[in-house]
């Protein structure tokens, strides 16, 4: 028929924050690894989770799922992805969990965000979130608002990245991801080095997604930001304040698999492609040193 209106592709029915979240996040393992990092900085477990850069916040969503005192706060700067966790993200949760959950609209910078709300014991800033400062001043500046967001005692909990694959223009990692459930199917996820500045350190990178049906979604998301390294990241956390810095690597087996445990590490072997995690740990102040404060 000629009025026949043509068929949607995959790509105009997908959704790109379900998409993302079945491609990207393993919200058990980030939880997993909070809870690592905290239990090998103080013994005992983490009740209060800190989420900056949080998006659509599912990693809060399945904190708060690991027990009864587990509480969350979300906060991003963006109001779309904080809709759609919203909608979706919290809607799933049964009253009671995601009434233990706050999500901000605001500025991961802004200290006064802590006022008033109970001092947490993770603070997360995930998926390389914080790389979009591009300054140490920057950089220093947001690790000194994580230490505010803590208690006496508590760990700021950032990923890494790098490799030699990680500065190569044009650069793409593919693979199929399952889970969408019709009409998607499965489909193609696509990570892309767009550009890389060896002088700055200024880099490009997006997201985007492929259907069975041929169409595509080229960039979903994309990012701009500062390349930082594992020292530099350490340096900062302690010229922040913080007490401690640690590096997590992930442990492979005899066979150089990854096993998907981490280990605190002093050295590792270069990789084309690696991810780490950077722990700056807030300890009570000791006698004779300036205590952090909360604004």
């Amino acid at each position: 028929m000629a009025n026949a209106r043509k068929k949607r592709t995959l790509a105009e029915r997908a959704d790109k924050y379900r998409l993302y979240q079945l491609s990207v996040q393993g919200t058990d393992a980030d939880c997993d690894f909070f809870e690592q990092a905290y239990r090998e900085a103080f013994g005992g477990e983490p009740r209060r989770l800190w989420e900056d850069f949080a998006g659509a916040f599912a990693v809060c969503c399945a904190w708060v799922k690991r027990g009864k005192k587990r509480t969350a706060v979300a906060v991003d700067l963006d109001p779309e992805p904080l809709a759609w966790g919203r909608a979706n993200n919290l809607a799933e949760l049964p009253e009671k969990k995601a009434g233990r959950i706050e999500v901000l609209e605001g500025d991961c910078l802004d200290a006064s965000l802590s006022e008033g709300r109970e001092p947490a014991d993770v603070v997360a800033a995930q998926n390389f979130s914080f790389w979009i400062f591009r300054t140490r001043a920057e950089v220093t500046a947001y690790f000194r608002t994580a230490l505010v967001r803590l208690g006496d005692e508590g760990v700021v909990v950032l990923d890494m990245m790098g490799g030699t694959d990680c500065t190569l223009e044009e650069n793409v990692d593919e693979r199929a991801v399952d889970g969408a459930g019709k009409p998607i199917g499965t489909f193609t996820y696509l990570w892309e080095q767009v550009s890389f500045n060896p002088i700055t350190h200024d880099a490009v990178f997006r997201i985007g997604f492929r259907f069975r049906d041929g169409s595509s979604i080229p960039t979903a998301f994309r990012y701009a930001w500062r390349f930082w390294s594992i020292p530099e990241v350490r340096e900062m956390l302690l010229e922040a304040g913080f007490a401690d810095a640690r590096t997590y690597w992930s442990v492979e087996d005899e066979n150089r698999e990854d096993t998907g445990a981490w280990a605190q590490a002093g050295d590792a072997r270069q990789d084309p492609a690696w991810l780490a995690y950077v722990v700056g740990v807030k300890r009570p102040p000791v006698a004779g040193h300036s205590p952090a404060t909360r604004s």
